[in-house]
Protein backbone atom coordinates (compact mmCIF):
# COMPACT_ATOMS: atom_id res chain seq x y z
CA UNK A 1 0.00 0.00 0.00
CA UNK A 2 2.85 2.34 0.73
CA UNK A 3 4.38 1.46 -2.98
CA UNK A 4 0.62 2.41 -4.09
CA UNK A 5 1.08 6.00 -2.24
CA UNK A 6 4.57 6.83 -3.49
CA UNK A 7 3.54 6.43 -6.94
CA UNK A 8 0.68 8.99 -7.18
CA UNK A 9 1.99 11.04 -4.92
CA UNK A 10 5.64 11.45 -6.76
CA UNK A 11 4.08 12.71 -9.55
CA UNK A 12 1.84 15.52 -7.47
CA UNK A 13 5.70 16.33 -6.59
CA UNK A 14 6.70 17.30 -9.90
CA UNK A 15 3.70 19.48 -11.08
CA UNK A 16 5.55 22.38 -8.68
CA UNK A 17 2.03 23.12 -6.91
CA UNK A 18 -1.88 21.73 -7.23
CA UNK A 19 -2.72 21.01 -10.45
CA UNK A 20 -6.45 22.44 -9.99
CA UNK A 21 -5.52 25.68 -9.22
CA UNK A 22 -3.27 25.57 -12.17
CA UNK A 23 -6.10 24.41 -14.43
CA UNK A 24 -8.23 27.38 -12.96
CA UNK A 25 -5.89 29.63 -13.11
CA UNK A 26 -5.46 28.70 -17.25
CA UNK A 27 -8.92 28.67 -17.66
CA UNK A 28 -9.71 32.19 -16.19
CA UNK A 29 -6.95 33.55 -18.45
CA UNK A 30 -8.42 31.77 -21.42
CA UNK A 31 -11.57 33.33 -20.87
CA UNK A 32 -9.99 36.84 -20.16
CA UNK A 33 -8.29 36.49 -23.72
CA UNK A 34 -11.79 35.62 -25.26
CA UNK A 35 -13.95 37.87 -23.95
CA UNK A 36 -10.86 40.19 -24.70
CA UNK A 37 -11.42 38.57 -28.81
CA UNK A 38 -15.49 39.19 -28.21
CA UNK A 39 -15.56 42.89 -26.85
CA UNK A 40 -13.48 43.46 -30.30
CA UNK A 41 -15.49 41.54 -32.37
CA UNK A 42 -19.00 43.22 -30.79
CA UNK A 43 -17.62 47.25 -31.38
CA UNK A 44 -17.13 46.50 -34.53
CA UNK A 45 -20.14 44.59 -35.82
CA UNK A 46 -22.20 47.51 -37.55
CA UNK A 47 -19.12 48.51 -39.12
CA UNK A 48 -19.09 45.12 -40.98
CA UNK A 49 -22.70 45.79 -42.94
CA UNK A 50 -23.64 42.37 -41.48
CA UNK A 51 -27.46 42.23 -43.20
CA UNK A 52 -29.60 41.01 -39.91
CA UNK A 53 -28.01 43.44 -37.44
CA UNK A 54 -29.67 46.45 -37.39
CA UNK A 55 -28.82 50.12 -35.74
CA UNK A 56 -30.54 49.60 -33.05
CA UNK A 57 -27.34 46.92 -32.30
CA UNK A 58 -25.89 50.15 -30.99
CA UNK A 59 -27.76 50.06 -27.99
CA UNK A 60 -26.94 47.60 -26.78
CA UNK A 61 -23.34 48.45 -26.64
CA UNK A 62 -23.13 49.78 -23.68
CA UNK A 63 -24.52 47.08 -21.55
CA UNK A 64 -22.05 44.25 -23.70
CA UNK A 65 -18.95 46.68 -23.05
CA UNK A 66 -19.81 46.53 -19.30
CA UNK A 67 -20.40 42.42 -19.38
CA UNK A 68 -17.58 41.95 -21.26
CA UNK A 69 -15.36 44.06 -19.60
CA UNK A 70 -15.97 43.22 -16.08
CA UNK A 71 -15.42 39.48 -16.98
CA UNK A 72 -12.60 40.19 -18.45
CA UNK A 73 -10.55 42.02 -15.95
CA UNK A 74 -12.79 39.88 -13.01
CA UNK A 75 -11.35 36.73 -14.88
CA UNK A 76 -7.68 38.23 -14.47
CA UNK A 77 -8.34 38.83 -11.15
CA UNK A 78 -9.59 34.83 -10.26
CA UNK A 79 -6.60 34.00 -12.14
CA UNK A 80 -4.52 35.24 -9.21
CA UNK A 81 -6.75 35.31 -5.80
CA UNK A 82 -9.71 32.98 -5.92
CA UNK A 83 -10.69 32.29 -2.52
CA UNK A 84 -14.37 30.80 -2.62
CA UNK A 85 -16.47 33.65 -1.27
CA UNK A 86 -14.47 35.91 -3.96
CA UNK A 87 -15.20 33.78 -6.46
CA UNK A 88 -18.76 33.15 -6.06
CA UNK A 89 -19.06 36.79 -5.91
CA UNK A 90 -17.33 37.45 -8.82
CA UNK A 91 -19.43 34.75 -10.93
CA UNK A 92 -22.49 36.39 -9.07
CA UNK A 93 -21.93 39.60 -10.52
CA UNK A 94 -20.88 37.98 -13.84
CA UNK A 95 -24.38 36.53 -14.32
CA UNK A 96 -26.28 39.60 -12.95
CA UNK A 97 -24.53 42.00 -16.19
CA UNK A 98 -25.23 38.83 -18.41
CA UNK A 99 -28.73 39.02 -17.43
CA UNK A 100 -28.26 42.85 -17.92
CA UNK A 101 -27.25 41.84 -21.42
CA UNK A 102 -29.68 39.39 -22.36
CA UNK A 103 -32.49 41.96 -21.16
CA UNK A 104 -31.04 44.44 -23.26
CA UNK A 105 -30.96 41.94 -26.60
CA UNK A 106 -34.41 41.14 -25.88
CA UNK A 107 -35.80 44.88 -25.41
CA UNK A 108 -34.25 45.82 -28.17
CA UNK A 109 -34.05 43.09 -30.72
CA UNK A 110 -31.29 44.49 -33.23
CA UNK A 111 -31.96 41.78 -35.56
CA UNK A 112 -33.90 41.00 -38.82
CA UNK A 113 -33.18 37.45 -40.25
CA UNK A 114 -35.49 38.41 -42.87
CA UNK A 115 -33.03 40.26 -44.20
CA UNK A 116 -30.80 37.05 -45.43
CA UNK A 117 -34.35 34.78 -45.92
CA UNK A 118 -34.87 33.29 -42.10
CA UNK A 119 -37.79 34.89 -40.91
CA UNK A 120 -37.84 31.93 -38.69
CA UNK A 121 -35.05 32.80 -37.02
CA UNK A 122 -36.18 35.85 -35.97
CA UNK A 123 -38.50 33.71 -33.18
CA UNK A 124 -36.04 31.19 -32.48
CA UNK A 125 -33.54 33.69 -31.23
CA UNK A 126 -35.76 35.34 -28.96
CA UNK A 127 -36.59 31.73 -27.51
CA UNK A 128 -32.71 31.50 -27.34
CA UNK A 129 -32.21 34.57 -25.64
CA UNK A 130 -35.41 33.59 -23.10
CA UNK A 131 -33.62 30.31 -22.24
CA UNK A 132 -30.71 31.85 -21.84
CA UNK A 133 -32.23 34.54 -19.29
CA UNK A 134 -33.67 32.05 -16.75
CA UNK A 135 -30.68 29.38 -17.19
CA UNK A 136 -28.34 32.69 -15.90
CA UNK A 137 -30.83 33.51 -13.48
CA UNK A 138 -30.76 30.41 -11.59
CA UNK A 139 -26.68 30.64 -12.16
CA UNK A 140 -26.90 33.76 -10.38
CA UNK A 141 -28.85 32.37 -7.95
CA UNK A 142 -27.11 29.60 -6.95
CA UNK A 143 -23.42 31.39 -6.89
CA UNK A 144 -25.24 34.00 -4.65
CA UNK A 145 -26.21 31.11 -2.81
CA UNK A 146 -22.70 29.45 -2.80
CA UNK A 147 -21.37 33.33 -1.93
CA UNK A 148 -23.59 33.46 1.72
CA UNK A 149 -22.65 30.04 2.45
CA UNK A 150 -18.79 30.70 1.76
CA UNK A 151 -18.73 33.97 4.15
CA UNK A 152 -20.87 31.94 6.45
CA UNK A 153 -18.33 29.05 6.32
CA UNK A 154 -14.93 32.02 6.39
CA UNK A 155 -16.88 33.47 9.53
CA UNK A 156 -17.27 29.91 11.70
CA UNK A 157 -13.41 29.22 10.73
CA UNK A 158 -12.76 32.85 12.45
CA UNK A 159 -14.82 32.20 15.87
CA UNK A 160 -12.49 31.25 18.79
CA UNK A 161 -12.72 27.20 19.35
CA UNK A 162 -14.34 26.52 22.42
CA UNK A 163 -12.45 24.31 24.85
CA UNK A 164 -14.22 22.13 27.03
CA UNK A 165 -13.63 22.12 31.02
CA UNK A 166 -13.21 18.53 32.52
Amino acid sequence: MEEEEEKTSLPKALWHGNPKKRERKGDYIGAAVANSIMIFVVNRLLGWNIPFITEGFQGALFALNLSLGTQIGGNLFLAFYSPKKVKWSVKFVFDVLSINVTRTLLRLFPFRFEAVGLPWLNEVIRIVLIVSLVVTSISAAVNLIKFIVAMVQDSVKKLPEETEEE
